[in-house]
């Protein structure tokens, strides 16, 4: 298959065309040699996460600190007394820092004072350990893999390029990839004879043309003219160049004859030369429109060239070869072998890749950062009991799987669904020939779910459930619908996402088949499947309501009883709501941009995002701490309430490799069942312990782990003393519903956490705050956890804030009358009246910007709550 219909290998399809980013600084990098010399030199300073904004009342920091003093305001509707105009205008840190994310342009509001992060968050980090600097590595345990030490970092300085006897960092960690896979795994057998004789031939290589090798396998793949490969550490590159070709790693330019692939060579200056020469006008001024309009010509047929036995493509390839003189590409198909030892060293983060739409191979970067110390992993054993890929063919039945999903990715990218529905064709064909066989499903099934993620079957699944969103956008519902009931035949490959495919089920059968009686039985069916859980239960719930609300249905309202009277029917209170005015600034009507509003008192004026004005305004309350980081605040304290039973139990296979965060088995039902007492103990340890007993654990775990990289979010808190501060305005019941939730149910409780965690540990309140703005929504998680949280006995609320005195905006869906809170979102579940039911929320003809993208990310296939990746 031609490579550029997409990768061939796992390791090929995390090779993504997006830059890499510094995972300290956030600075982005074309090339994978450009990070590794950034952090090499140690360039790069850590960046506090913007949206995780801390306060603290104790701050002496005038940017912040009392920028508003309110009178306490009436209950349930809060006004703010306005500031003279004459005020400067300040913007927030975060709004200083990320602009491009608001729909305000803050050139056009006049001159405005941006808070510069070293002056507003300077608190911050001198509350805070540095987890670059000042953290010491966990002590080592034994491993039962990959049992050699990280080799430690060499900077790679300028003597250190002058010594021809230097192994620079890149080599040495590249090797150790390779020893770790082939001599300490039983991967090593996934290899055929002739990929071991090429790894054999790069370990007898001279040391230059090791670098050389390694230098070039970092680059982004394609031809490389002479003149753009140089490097200093490499003494003799020409022969290190022959070197590479004796062997045959490396190809030359002699038998190049695409044409379009020497354009791409030729400079751009030479290039409009080149059409000068040849009298031919591109139709823009880029590159690509000069190399565009030279295939163009290339095409055309001349007599008297045919006649000397000569064509205009090969006077224009003579022409631009001479140009681009000599160059040089990897052999392909020897680079896909150290590609796949890549993979193999760390095949249990492709789902995290696939989420995360990293740039290219991360282990090597990875590597070098855990060698600078910059990257510090528990110290978990490596325990590998099964084999993911039994045998050479399973191994390459999944990259053949991984080549359709990249290639469908693309597809997606381009939002070309005519080629992405030719790619599900394939992909669906591919899939049934993989139920056919028999022992491979047999193999399959033997894996638990969690490495099962891992197969040809797995990745089809994931494919196909992409295709449906496919189908659904070419009008194809009827198509959609089959394809999902092909899904939902099979429980072998995701079962976690059936829930979601019963989801799209109802919707299409009801919204666009018009068959409303089979949409209820799908929901009944998707009611009993246990792999369905709470919040798709909600939403199959909302689909019988909707359904047998509508005054056309009112024959189907049997069936809307029959589910009520089911035990699993969710009967919700409504959360509490809060209402706040607030002006709104104009927007752009920028797709997906955020609000600002303008906080106004007494000689203060602010521009801030929802969160910070609301953040701000529950200051003036008492409420002395606060957090805006959703979910990575209760993560964090039960990440370090549970460390032990994390990352130092001895689970067969929940760490299968060096750089983990968390365990395999941790968003499956797995892992519960595989530390059942251990968690079952730790829960009954906190409603028991002392609150001494409470403070040595977690002091304990905060000063061993501090800066690892885990499920915890070290930068949220300043020092262990603030995370205990929020622990203790905790009742102990709560904390342990809290944490009972979480670590049995992660997957579907990762996310839906409200916005703020506000509490004042003087007089141990707490408070959590879902913010909402103008046309803003619950989702369904975001139902559950307020509605959790306030039966726990823990004050959870909505905080609504309305836009006055500002640029109005456009009609929106959701109504707020001044004085009264928000209507909520959602059907009301506890009601059964069929005139309640029946209502239909009433919409503006001209709905804004916010509220469509709102309406179309609803219907898309892939949930915003991100609950779509497993």
């Amino acid at each position: 298959m031609d490579t550029m219909n997409g990768p061939r290998t796992i390791m090929d399809f995390f090779q993504r065309p997006s830059g890499l980013k510094c995972p300290i600084c956030g600075d982005a990098f074309p090339k994978l040699a450009d990070l590794n010399r950034h952090l090499d030199l140690n360039m790069c300073q850590p960046s506090p996460t913007p949206e995780e904004e801390l306060f603290d009342d104790s701050d002496p920091d005038p940017d912040l600190h009392d920028l508003v003093v309110l009178t306490p305001p009436p209950k349930h509707h809060h006004t703010l007394s306005p500031s003279p105009s004459s005020s400067p205008l300040k913007a927030s840190p975060t709004l200083s820092k990320f602009p491009n994310r608001f729909g305000t342009s803050l050139e056009a509001l006049g001159p405005i004072q941006r808070t510069s992060p070293s002056s507003s968050k300077a608190r911050n980090k001198a509350h805070r350990f540095s987890p670059l600097s000042q953290i010491s590595s966990p002590k080592k345990v034994p491993r039962a893999l990959f049992l050699m030490e990280s080799p430690p970092h060499v900077p790679l300085t300028q003597s250190k390029k002058q010594d021809p006897a230097h192994v620079p960092y890149y080599l040495v960690n590249f090797e150790c990839i390779l020893k770790g896979v082939i001599e300490e795994t039983d991967d090593r057998d996934l290899l055929d004879e002739t990929e071991l004789g090429w790894i054999q031939d790069f370990q007898r290589l001279e040391i230059n043309a090791k670098k050389l090798y390694v230098r070039l396998f970092g680059r982004k793949f394609g031809w490389l003219t002479a003149n753009n490969i140089r490097y200093e550490e490499i003494a003799n590159l020409s022969q290190a160049l022959k070197d590479l070709r004796d062997v045959r790693f490396l190809d030359s330019g002699a038998d190049l004859a695409d044409l379009e692939s020497i354009l791409k060579l030729v400079p751009a200056p030479e290039i409009r030369l080149l059409c000068k020469e040849f009298k031919i006008v591109a139709q823009g001024t880029q590159k690509a429109d000069f190399i565009q309009a030279l295939l163009k010509h290339s095409r055309r047929k001349s007599f008297f060239l045919s006649s000397n036995g000569n064509s205009m493509e090969k006077i224009l390839r003579r022409k631009a070869s001479q140009m681009v003189g000599e160059c040089f590409k990897l052999v392909d198909e020897v680079r896909k072998v150290f590609l796949r030892v890549l993979s193999l060293y760390s095949l249990t983060n492709w789902w995290d890749e696939r989420e995360n739409e990293k740039g290219q191979p991360q282990q090597l970067t990875t590597l070098l950062l855990m060698n600078q110390g910059k990257m510090v992993f528990p110290p978990y054993k490596i325990i590998r009991q099964r084999k993911i890929f039994e045998s050479r063919s399973d191994l390459l039945a999944f990259e053949e799987a991984c080549v359709i999903e990249a290639r469908m990715s693309e597809a997606f990218d381009k939002k070309d669904w005519l080629i992405a529905e030719d790619i599900y064709h394939e992909a669906l064909a591919m899939f049934k020939a993989t139920l056919d066989q028999s022992e491979y499903q047999a193999k399959a099934e033997k894996l638990p779910v969690f490495l099962r993620k891992f197969t040809r079957g797995a990745i089809l699944v994931y494919v196909l459930t992409k295709s449906v969103e496919v189908l659904e956008r070419n009008k194809k519902h009827d198509q959609a619908v089959k394809l999902i009931q092909t899904l939902l035949e099979q429980d072998t490959y995701l079962p976690d996402y059936r829930g979601h495919w019963y989801e799209r089920l109802v919707l299409d059968l009801d919204q666009h088949l018009k068959q409303p009686l089979e949409s209820i039985r799908q929901v009944m069916n998707g009611l009993n499947d246990a792999n369905v859980r709470e919040a798709r239960k909600l939403s199959l719930f909302q689909r019988v309501e909707k359904i047998c609300g509508a005054k056309k249905n009112t024959k189907l309202l049997p069936h809307l009883k029959t589910a009520q009277a089911r035990s699993d029917w969710l009967n919700l209170a409504e959360a509490p709501k809060v209402e706040i005015q607030g002006r709104l600034m104009p927007k752009d009507n920028l797709p997906g941009a955020k609000t600002v509003f303008l906080f106004e008192h007494a000689d203060q004026r602010l521009l801030c995002s929802v969160e910070e004005y609301v953040r701000e305004y529950y200051k003036t309350l008492g409420f002395s701490q606060g957090l805006h980081g959703e979910g990575a605040v209760v993560n964090t304290i039960c990440a370090l309430l549970f460390w032990d039973i994390l990352y130092d139990l001895d689970i067969p296979d929940a760490f299968r490799s060096p750089s983990q965060p968390v365990p395999l088995d941790f968003n499956t039902d797995d892992f519960y069942l595989a530390r059942k007492p251990q968690i079952d103990d730790r829960l009954d340890d906190l409603l028991h312990w002392t609150d001494l007993e409470l403070n040595d654990w977690v002091q304990e775990r905060w000063e061993q782990s501090h800066g690892v990289i885990s499920l915890v979010n070290w930068d949220l808190f300043h020092n262990v003393e603030h995370i205990l501060g929020l622990i203790h305005c905790f009742k102990r019941d709560q904390l342990h519903g809290i944490c009972d939730r979480l670590i049995k149910k992660h997957r579907y409780t990762r996310s839906g956490y409200p916005d703020l965690t506000l509490w004042n540990p003087e007089t141990k309140t707490v408070e959590i705050v879902e913010v909402k703005g103008p046309n803003d929504r619950l989702s369904n998680k975001q139902i559950l956890w307020l509605d959790y949280l306030n039966s726990l006995g823990v004050k959870a609320v909505v905080c609504h804030v309305v836009a006055v005195g500002g640029k109005k905006l456009s009609s929106s869906p959701f109504k707020i009358t001044r004085g009264s809170p928000q209507k909520a979102p959602t059907p009301s579940l506890s009601s059964t009246s069929p005139q309640t039911i029946g209502k239909k929320r009433m919409e503006s003809h001209h709905r804004s910007d916010a509220s469509r993208s709102k309406k179309r990310k609803s219907n898309t296939l892939i949930d915003s709550d991100d609950d779509f990746v497993p």
